[in-house]
């Protein structure tokens, strides 16, 4: 509402910042599940989460069941992966089915979401709607400190730079955190892309090191040339095996274009057939 530059803002909880006084349960959670016999089973699990209403709207993870703006909106409601969804209620429809968080708190399941990508920094297999608790929506002040602590993701309109977002909201530092007593906080505006290359503390995110792949990335460019550079010199090596095949048609009257035409042909359809090979074997490797 204080900053013009941000258009929209979604927030998520993950399980390690559980506080049972907040959000009905502290680190430790297990769902529990009626089955068709009417018996109980639990399940214990590591990637719950907390999510605002819009969540699905804000973000584009699709859903199998469930509209995007609404799965969320109620209070009460969760949402599970696929492979969850399966885990709990086998082949059954799980909508509007009851999981019971910790065997106390009824949760409706409202939607399904695909299992997430390899390339996503989060891990979550549950979502919980945040409608409903007020206390996530408490500001900061000296009488009252909420314990909400969670992931803040926004968005900022077009040809706003995030450096000028971070000054604009230090300068006003004083005023909004001037109640922390012994900090010195400051704010870091993130692009989403980089997040899974940085490691704070307490980090709750999924961290993989950039230099690492940059390493590697120029190692791949180093054989790349290496094997460039073999290739050529093991055809000009075997150059010499064709030669009766070159004064064979140098007697017919090819010339030397003709001759630079068809090395250049032949170069061309074997790097092709490589680049094709190379890329099928990368789709199956990430397959």
């Amino acid at each position: 509402d204080e900053f013009s530059e941000v258009n929209d803002l979604t927030r998520l909880v993950l399980q390690k910042d559980f506080k049972k006084p907040l959000q009905g349960s502290d680190g430790n959670v297990f769902f529990s599940v009626y089955q068709s016999d009417s018996t109980k089973v639990f399940f214990r699990e590591e990637n719950t989460a907390f999510a605002e209403t819009n969540f699905f709207e804000f973000f584009s993870f699709p859903l199998y069941s469930g509209e995007a703006a609404t799965v969320l909106s109620q209070p009460g409601s969760v949402v599970i992966s696929r492979q969850h969804s399966i885990k709990y209620f086998g082949d059954r429809n799980p909508i509007n089915s009851i999981l019971y968080l910790n065997d106390s708190i009824p949760l409706r399941v409202t939607g399904i979401f695909a299992d997430l990508p390899r390339n996503t920094h989060f891990k979550f297999d549950a979502l919980i709607t945040t409608a409903g608790m007020d206390g996530i929506n408490s500001r900061f002040t000296v009488d009252h400190m909420p314990d909400w602590i969670g992931a803040n993701f926004i968005k900022v309109n077009k040809g706003v730079r995030f450096a000028d977002l971070e000054r604009k909201i230090d300068d006003r530092r004083k005023e909004l955190y001037d109640h922390w007593t012994n900090t010195d906080p400051t704010v870091f505006v993130q692009p989403l892309k980089d997040i899974v290359f940085t490691d704070f503390v307490d980090n709750p995110f999924i961290y993989k090191s950039k230099n690492s792949l940059i390493i590697l990335r120029a190692l791949s460019i180093i054989i790349l040339f290496l094997a460039w550079t073999n290739y050529v010199s093991l055809s000009i090596t075997t150059l010499h095996k064709r030669l009766p095949e070159v004064a064979t048609r140098k007697v017919a009257g090819a010339r030397k274009g003709d001759f630079l035409v068809q090395f250049f042909v032949e170069s061309a359809i074997i790097n092709v057939l490589s680049v094709l090979l190379a890329f099928t074997l990368i789709h199956l490797v990430k397959a």
